[in-house]
This record gives structure tokens, sequence and C-alpha cells, in this order.
């Protein structure tokens, strides 16, 4: 908890500096976007990249993987990676191979986290530089970050986290209209986790011209994907692509989701209706953006059937970190104390929501405790 505190506290240290030298013009806007994007991007690997094995619910079980993978032929990874696809015994065979490839350069644990935080922060400032065009933009992009994608992102799902990256990499081809190479790019992610699968489709929905129309179907419709939401997240199983997941299914129909979730999502989309008319698509990103959130939407009562089926509607509420700063810009135009307003109480919202879910954290050379799952 802590730990994300400092962070937000860094970037809004940062945003302030930044902001005052485009005032003092000392630096062009799009300058200081871009080395404020670097600056949070070196500070969310350290974070992430510096953690205690014992940070995050899995953290600890992918060092064993990671510690068997040197000892393991690649005789062996490929046979593995075979048999996954001929037999569906094992699952998601691509992470075993980069893996072994990333013991060519180090076999240490710590130095693998880094690695992997460097890989996906890379992609993640790739994604902030086409749809940020301020500081103010890439700081409400961290807060955002911290309060409700760190669980997700920084800490646990090493293996979900490498292929949102690779899909964040695959955007770039959907505005280019480059389709095979989409393709292709989502069918290694899916080898490192079957559920990126899940993105193909968006390919063509990302090009829809009218993203506040879907947005509007999306939010009329939400009443009734609530009533069939357990029939709809089992019906999303028998395909495979959340075959992981099926487990969730299963569960009571009672659970009560990420209300927290759902609250920001149905948030944001009161923002975008507020400002709908002065919302202009001028360009492929933010249409995609847009485009994203709506079926983020669309996929958030799966977390009210189980919260961690949150790992499949990730894959585009992502998108809204992207998107609010300019949001929020847009509906405060020539309205006088808006964007002061809004932006204190999103602030405020999101460091009660860090508190609330007050995530342990340490650094590798600090002590700390297992998590009771692994009974150590």
């Amino acid at each position: 908890m802590y730990i994300q505190l400092a962070v937000c506290l860094i970037a809004a240290i940062a945003f302030y500096t930044y902001q005052q030298q485009i005032s003092n013009k000392c630096l062009t806007t799009k300058t200081a976007t871009i080395s404020f994007i670097h600056f949070i991007c070196i500070i969310l690997i350290l974070q992430s990249g510096l953690r205690n094995v014992a940070v995050g619910a899995d953290t600890y079980e992918y060092f064993r993987q990671f510690d068997r993978i040197s000892s393991t032929s690649w005789v062996q990874i490929f046979r593995n990676f075979v048999r996954a696809y001929e037999t569906g015994v094992g699952k998601d065979p691509g992470y075993g191979i980069f893996m072994k490839l990333i013991t060519y350069i180090t076999t240490d644990y710590q130095l693998y986290l880094i690695a992997v935080a460097i890989i996906f922060f890379s992609s993640f400032g790739s994604m902030l530089k086409s749809f940020c065009i301020n500081v103010y933009d890439v700081f409400i992009a961290v807060i955002i970050y911290q309060a409700l994608f760190y669980g997700f992102f920084s800490v646990t799902g090493i293996r979900q986290t490498l292929a949102v990256s690779i899909l964040f990499f695959a955007c770039r081809y959907i505005y280019k209209k480059k389709l095979l190479k989409f393709i292709i790019i989502c069918l290694v992610a899916s080898t490192i986790h079957k559920s990126a699968l899940i993105f193909l489709p968006f390919y063509f929905i990302a090009h829809f011209k009218h993203p506040i129309k879907l947005l509007t179907g999306i939010t009329l419709s939400l009443p009734f994907v609530f009533i069939l939401v357990k029939p709809f997240a089992i019906y999303m199983t028998s395909f495979s692509l959340t075959e992981s997941y099926s487990m969730f299914t299963e569960t009571a129909t009672d659970a009560k989701g990420a209300q927290m979730f759902l609250v920001f999502m149905l948030s944001v989309t009161l923002l975008i209706f507020l400002c709908r008319k002065y919302i202009t698509i001028e360009s492929q990103q933010y249409k995609m953006g847009l485009n994203a959130f709506a079926l983020g939407l669309f996929f958030t009562p799966l977390t009210w059937v189980d919260p961690n089926l949150m790992r499949v509607v990730m894959y585009f509420s992502v998108f809204s970190i992207f998107i609010l700063g300019r949001l929020i810009r847009t509906y405060s135009y020539n309205k006088k104390y808006c964007i002061q307003t809004i932006s204190i109480f999103l602030i405020a919202a999101a460091i009660l929501s860090i508190i609330k879910r007050g995530y342990d954290y340490a650094f590798f050379w600090q002590e700390m405790r297992l998590p009771e799952n692994y009974n150590i």
C-alpha cells in the first residue's frame, strides 16, 4: 500500500515540475509529456522489478517455475509445447520457452522480474505515448494504474502481464490495418496466456466509426448481461478462450464481484456521455481506446461471477488508463475550476481504493512472509 502511495506522490511532484517547465517555456508540451512517460515508466519498473518474492499471490510460484526451467532441456520444453496443443495437457507452453531464453541471459530470479517489468512497461509507455498528449493525461493514467491495475500487472500474473505487453505491441497494427501481423502477434501472446485469444475480434471492433453509439448500446444491454452473466461466462469458457477460468463459473451466483471497479467503469461511461458532443475522434488511437473501453464495460459483469474473471475483463478495461485524462480535459473545457475539482475527487477516490485494498509490499532485500496459500 505504502509503495503505491509513494509512487502516486512521486507522480504528483513530477507532474507539477513538468507543468512548471511548460509554463516557463523551458520545455514544449510534447517534450515534457514524453520525458514524463519515460520517468514514470522507470519508477514503475523499479516498483515491480525490485519486489520481494513474497509480494503478490503467485510471485513465489513463478520463482519455483523459473528455478525448474534451468534444468529442463529444450527437447522436453518443445515436447510440452506440442503436447499442450495435441492433448490439452499443460497450459501456456510458450511461457516455458520465454523463461528458458531468459536463462541464457540470467538465472537470477530478481533480474528476471526486472526483465519482465522492463518488457511490460516499455509497451505500456508506448501506449501512453500514443494516447496521452500532455502531462496531465500521463499523471491521471499513473493514478488510475496504481489504484486499479497495480495488483494485476505489477505484482501478480507474470504470464498474463507478458501477454498483455505483446498485445499492446499488436495495437499498432490495428490502426495501420495490418490484419495478418495482428493475428500472428495475438497467437504468439496466446501461447503465453491462452485468454489472449479473446483480443482477436477487437481488430474489427476497434475500427468501428461510432464508439459513442457502441458504448450506448452496451450500456443499455448491461441489465440483461447481469441477469445472464453466469450462462454468459460458461458460454465464453466453452470456446476454451478462457479455459483457465472455467472453474470460476461454478462458484456461487451471489458473488458480489468487483463493485469498486464497476463504479469506476460506470463513472467513466457517464463522463463519456456528458462530453459526447465535444469528443472529436481525430485519431485512430483515441477511437480504438473508446471502443476498447466499451468492450471492457460489456465484460465487466463477469466479475460478479467471480472477481478473478477481472483478468479477462482487463484486456479491454485497461484502455481506460489511456483515455481518462483526455476525457476529463474535454469535459472541463471552458468550465472554471472543473478540472481541479474532478482531479481532487479522483485522486481522493484512488487513495481510498489503494488503502482499502491494502497490498503488502517489501523490497527483495527486506524480510517478508510468504502468502498463507503456500503453507510455508
